[in-house]
Parts: C-alpha cells; sequence; structure tokens
C-alpha cells in the first residue's frame, strides 16, 4: 500500500484515456503518444466488428474537411470508408458525429513498438 506522502511510480503503467461520446456531434483528440507513429483513425477507432457503423468523422485539413465514416457492409470487411488513414495526433482534434441515441464511450490506448 503506498503511503500518501511518498509519490509512487510503477515502470510497467499502462494509460488509457476513456472519452465519453455523447449522441450527436462530439470534439475529440488522442491525447496519447504513439511510439509506433501510426495514429491513424484506423488504429485509434478500430471499427473491426462494425460497432462505429454511422459514425461520421470530420478532421480538418487546413482548406477544407476529411469526411470518413465508419461502415460495415454485409460481405466486407467494417471499417471506416475513407479507410481511416487520416491521422489524429496528439495536439489534432476532429469532430466525430455519434449516430445513436445513447452515450459511447472510446477508449484511447497508446501502442508501442
Amino acid at each position: 500500500m503506498a503511503q500518501t506522502s511518498t509519490n509512487v511510480y510503477s515502470l510497467n503503467a499502462v494509460g488509457y484515456i476513456n472519452v465519453t461520446v455523447l449522441p450527436g456531434y462530439n470534439i475529440i483528440a488522442d491525447q496519447l503518444y504513439d511510439s509506433s507513429g501510426s495514429n491513424t483513425v484506423n488504429n485509434l477507432l478500430n471499427d473491426a466488428d462494425g460497432h462505429l457503423d454511422g459514425y461520421v468523422l470530420y478532421k480538418w485539413n487546413g482548406t477544407g474537411f476529411v469526411i470518413d465514416t465508419g461502415d460495415s457492409i454485409a460481405g466486407t470487411p467494417s471499417g471506416w470508408d475513407n479507410n481511416g488513414v487520416e491521422t489524429l495526433n496528439p495536439g489534432e482534434g476532429a469532430w466525430l458525429y455519434n449516430p445513436k441515441t445513447t452515450n459511447v464511450t472510446l477508449t484511447f490506448v497508446p501502442k508501442h513498438r
């Protein structure tokens, strides 16, 4: 048991951030450094099981929005329509539209090499 007056750190700490996404439009950001160098939407918001169907990500690229929609079509792999190749690096944000009527929790976990 750690004492309150002593700072205790673990070298094996695993960090993550849970972000609650409300119905409608939300501003999200990934605040964790990814040492693999791949902060793509596919890595951060993986939709392999189709749970993000209908979600829309809007990321400003300086001249307009890059738009990507979570989509799983029967018979094809689930994922993002634009292949989720846009990045969401620390310091970058994006709008995420939640089409559902309930809150959803997204968990951001850094990947390490």
